[in-house]
């Protein structure tokens, strides 16, 4: 059995081309106010990044950023390590 320890104040460096990316909350409401069941709540897409590894070129800290949502690693506090290249828009 795999047990995973995860420290709240550690500090996540990315290297290489990964970014750490703080995803927006889950979506449990529609837009015309009906409550979403749990199974149909769907993983976000789009974030704000935390951290760039430093051959990232054409996202900065800061940047509202889309993402693949397969192609990221989902960490706590939904948290995403992804690659700059599954990175589908920024601003």
């Amino acid at each position: 059995m795999l047990f995973v320890c995860y420290n709240p104040y550690m500090i996540i460096k990315p290297k290489r081309d990964i970014l750490l990316i703080q995803a927006d909350p889950a979506v449990t409401q529609t837009a015309s106010g009906i409550l979403l069941n749990e199974s149909w709540k769907t993983l976000p897409l789009e974030g704000t990044v935390l951290a760039i590894g430093p051959e990232v070129k054409s996202i900065k800290v800061g940047d509202r950023v889309g993402f693949n949502r397969y192609a990221s690693t989902i960490l706590p506090d939904d948290q995403r390590l992804c690659q700059e290249r599954q990175v589908l828009w920024g601003c």
